[in-house]
């Protein structure tokens, strides 16, 4: 058969197709033409776009055709083509190797090998083929993963899902293949935005997503051990963020009765470490943290053996780093060595003024989490319509998607939620009426720069007062 014009130009969105992020609208364009369809509104791709999976069928018909009359020397669209179309039949196999976890068995490897054979005319060595496979793992992982975490269809949500993936992979899929599925881990990303908005989703998401390599003799994935390692800093004290990081030898500082690895060490190739709130790092855990992200080593607390941090970094604040390092309270040369990747998570009245209808689908996935599948479409109506009715469509969300899940807990429990918005108004009118006593103005005015600081840390550094004091009082005005 003969190689057309048209056929070539098929060919090149196929290839495109298969490297494209998948969370763009460039790859609903590419679907839609090689499907004859209508371009359509391709501004955000998002889970309801999931439509007729009889598609994939299409495509990959459409990819094996062209293969079959794909000139020898176009060898990178024949590349591309071959594993668009070995992906598609083992689709179904790799999303059950994602849900059996990082140590899947692969009873099909060698019909897969047989397949990547015949679709590409030659043998290929098993390490490229096993390399391959494991490529096409990790995509599949990855898609559920930012899937599973990212909920919704407005335009900022898909551009957040689509810098996840970016993070994941790079800018270049096929690069990735080649030479970046291995260093990735050398690229720490920042995570910044509101109090509330996700961003352990995002960690989540960009962590639970590493490479883990296919043991072909074996029929395995050669993964292992925990993959998604939390580290909230602004619970604990700075000896102690140092300890559970680095890990400590016995009788390094009191209490250390054994020896314990720290999350650096435990963290597998494959894993990540979460730094949660890393602009409240003390000043002398930035310097062990710098010589982690310059060398990948360090040494556990009370030792000066090195040891090597083998997975991925991910740290997220709802500082302005900017701001704390004019202040000297943040490190400028920890920061440079966070920022190549950094991801903004967007508030939820972002969300919310890009598209209304993100209010009924955050209800809906919130609700799934917190009565299960067949309660939660009932609770996320009877929940949207009640926020609609009392709080109105432009109610602000000072607490983000936290403060939502809370607004749908306290509607199963109470029938009904009251913001803080109503709280900050009592407060105010009884400071108007001068019926408070110093020390209950001073509890309540540290319980406001609480909520609106979003962790008892901040709300020290922003009063001038030790967080542990902010807590008590607090907590003692109730």
């Amino acid at each position: 058969m003969p190689w057309t014009a048209a056929d070539r130009a098929a060919a090149a969105d196929v290839v495109a197709l298969t490297y494209v992020n998948p969370f763009t609208p460039e790859r609903v364009r590419l679907e839609r033409r090689l499907l004859g369809l209508p371009a359509g509104d391709t501004a955000a791709w998002h889970i309801s776009d999931l439509g007729d999976e009889s598609r994939f069928t299409r495509l990959a018909a459409i990819a094996e055709r062209l293969l079959a009359v794909a000139p020898v020397a176009e060898a990178e669209t024949r590349e591309g083509l071959m594993i668009y179309a070995v992906y598609e039949r083992f689709r179904v196999r790799c999303m059950q190797a994602v849900d059996d976890g990082a140590e899947a068995t692969l009873p099909w490897f060698d019909e897969f090998a047989g397949s990547v054979r015949e679709l590409s005319g030659t043998a290929r060595p098993r390490g490229e083929v096993e390399h391959l496979l494991a490529c096409l793992i990790q995509v599949r992982r990855a898609f559920a993963c930012i899937l599973g975490q990212l909920v919704g269809a407005s335009a900022p949500m898909a551009a957040l899902r689509a810098a996840c993936w970016a993070s994941v992979f790079g800018a270049d899929l096929l690069r990735y293949r080649r030479c970046l599925w291995s260093r990735m881990r050398d690229f720490p990303t920042l995570v910044t935005g509101p109090s509330g908005s996700g961003k352990e989703l995002v960690a989540q998401a960009v962590g639970g997503s590493g490479y883990i390599a296919v043991d072909g003799r074996r029929g395995r994935l050669l993964g292992g051990g925990a993959a998604f390692l939390p580290l909230a800093i602004s619970s604990l004290s700075s000896s102690l963020v140092e300890a559970e990081l680095f890990g400590h030898r016995r009788g390094a500082f009191t209490g250390a009765t054994e020896e314990r690895a720290g999350w650096l060490e435990v963290c597998p190739a494959h894993g990540c470490v979460f730094l949660d709130e890393i602009g409240e790092v003390e000043p002398a855990v930035q310097v062990k943290l710098l010589r982690v992200l310059q060398t990948r080593v360090f040494a556990r607390v009370g030792e000066h053996a090195d040891r090597t941090f083998r997975g991925r970094l991910v740290a997220a604040t709802n500082r302005d780093l900017a701001q704390e390092i004019a202040a000297g309270r943040f490190r400028a040369d920890v920061y440079y060595r966070l920022c190549a990747d950094h991801i903004r998570t967007p508030a939820l009245r972002e969300l919310l003024d890009a598209d209304p209808g993100e209010l009924d689908r955050l209800c809906l996935a919130l609700a799934g989490r917190i009565v299960g599948t067949d309660e939660a479409a009932a609770v996320a109506g009877e929940s949207a319509r009640w926020i609609r009715r009392e709080l109105g469509d432009g109610y602000a969300w000072p607490g983000n998607v936290r403060e939502l899940e809370q607004c749908l807990r306290s509607l199963l429990l109470r029938g009904s939620y009251a913001p803080a918005r109503a709280e900050s108004a009592s407060f105010a009118e009884r400071v108007r009426a001068g019926d408070m006593t110093a020390e209950q103005l001073l509890d309540g005015y540290c319980a406001q720069v609480s909520s609106a600081a979003g962790g008892w840390r901040e709300a020290g550094r922003r009063l001038g007062m030790d967080w542990r004091t902010v807590r008590s009082r607090v907590r003692r005005g109730g």
